[in-house]
């Protein structure tokens, strides 16, 4: 019974760990993603901001 009852709870524990790991790299490579987004943004901002005031509205 005692082992049975450790099995259940290292197989539970490995499952946590490997969900916390799944989940730390999909955070990264959102933070990734999003951080492109940002460059992007920035350098059509930057563009649009020397083209004058006109180009904005």
């Amino acid at each position: 019974m005692l082992t049975m009852t450790i099995q259940i709870v290292i197989t539970l524990v490995g499952a946590a760990l490997i969900i916390l790991v799944v989940q730390s790299f999909l955070q990264r490579k959102k933070n990734r993603f999003l951080e492109q987004e940002i460059e992007e943004l920035s350098k059509k901002h930057d563009q649009l901001l020397a083209r004058g005031p006109s180009a904005i509205s």
